[in-house]
C-alpha cells in the first residue's frame, strides 16, 4: 500500500482528531437510537423544546438537553437558539428512526458501545500468553444490529460478493442445495432465496435469537425454499448427513472471528 507523503503531520493529527470526534458522535447517535429519542422527535413532527421532547420520551430533561446540544453541534438535528427548540428534518428520519424506514444507520452506531463492552477482553487476546479469542457469549449485539449492518451493506439486494462473481453465480444457478454457516438473522440468505426461488437454502447459527428472527423474516417474505437451524454446523452429531448434502456452502463475516480459522 502506497504511503500518502503529501499529508503533513499537522494534517494527520487533524484527521485523527476528526476520527476521535466522530467516535464520540457515534456514541450520541447510538444513545438516541436506543432510547427512542429520534423516534420521539419524528413523532412530534415540529420543533420542540428539550422539556417537551424529554416529556414525550419519558426521560430526564437535563440529559435530553445535553444530548440535543451534542446532536445539534454534530448537525444531526437542527436547533433554533432564539426559541431554544430542536427539530429532526424529515429527510433524516429514514436513517435515524426505527419507526420510519428502519433507522439502520443509527442502529449501526449502537455497535460502537456494544463492542466496547469487550474492549478489555480483546486487548488480552493480543498478548502472547493471552486467550485465543473472546467468547461470543460476552457480546451483547442483537439481531437488530445484524439487520442494520446487512441493510447498509446489501441495500435490499442479494449479496454482490456472491451474485457479482461469475463463477459463484454459475454455481448458484446450477446448484440445488445451498447453505450459509453463521447466517445470523438471515437477511442475506433470505434475499438469495428470493432471487433463486427454485433452489433450496439452509442457514445455521449458534444464536437462538438470531434464528428466531431469521425464521420470522422468511415467513414475512413468504419464502418456502429456506430452512433455518439452531446449533453448531461443525460439531453437532445431528448434522453428520450434511457432509454430502450441499452443493454450495458459504459464510460471511464469520471466519475472521474464529480463534482457529484455518482449522475451520
Amino acid at each position: 500500500m502506497a504511503i500518502n507523503n503529501d499529508e503533513s503531520s499537522v494534517e494527520f493529527e487533524k484527521r485523527i482528531y476528526g476520527i476521535a470526534q466522530s467516535g464520540f458522535t457515534a456514541l450520541g447517535i447510538a444513545a438516541g437510537s436506543a432510547l427512542g429519542l429520534f423516534n420521539t422527535m419524528a413523532t412530534l413532527g415540529e420543533a420542540k423544546t428539550s422539556t417537551e421532547i424529554a416529556d414525550a420520551a419519558g426521560l430526564k430533561e437535563r440529559y435530553v438537553r445535553e444530548w440535543l446540544g451534542a446532536m445539534a453541534v454534530a448537525r444531526i438535528v437542527e436547533a433554533n437558539p432564539e426559541k431554544d427548540t430542536f427539530y429532526l428534518p424529515a429527510d433524516r428520519r429514514k436513517a435515524l428512526c426505527t419507526t420510519e424506514g428502519g433507522g439502520a444507520l443509527a442502529v449501526l452506531c449502537e455497535g460502537s458501545p456494544r463492542l466496547s463492552e469487550v474492549y478489555k477482553d480483546v486487548k488480552e487476546c493480543f498478548k502472547k500468553d493471552g486467550p485465543r479469542g473472546v467468547p461470543h457469549s460476552k457480546y451483547t449485539l442483537d439481531p437488530l444490529f445484524g439487520d442494520a449492518m446487512s441493510s447498509v451493506q446489501l441495500g435490499g439486494k442479494a449479496p454482490k460478493y456472491l451474485t457479482a462473481n461469475e463463477e459463484i453465480k454459475r454455481i448458484l444457478e446450477t446448484s440445488s442445495v445451498i447453505c450459509e454457516i453463521g447466517c445470523g438473522s438471515g437477511s442475506a440468505l433470505c434475499l438469495l432465496a428470493l432471487e433463486f426461488p427454485q433452489k433450496e437454502f439452509h442457514g445455521v447459527d449458534l444464536m437462538e435469537d438470531c434464528i428466531a428472527k431469521a425464521k420470522s423474516r422468511a415467513a414475512s417474505m413468504q419464502l418456502s425454499n429456506i430452512t433455518f437451524h439452531l446449533g453448531d454446523a461443525v460439531k453437532s452429531e445431528e448434522r453428520e448427513d450434511w457432509r454430502l448434502k450441499f452443493d454450495l456452502v458459504y459464510c460471511r463475516d464469520l471466519v475472521h472471528n474464529l480463534p482457529r480459522p484455518t482449522y475451520f
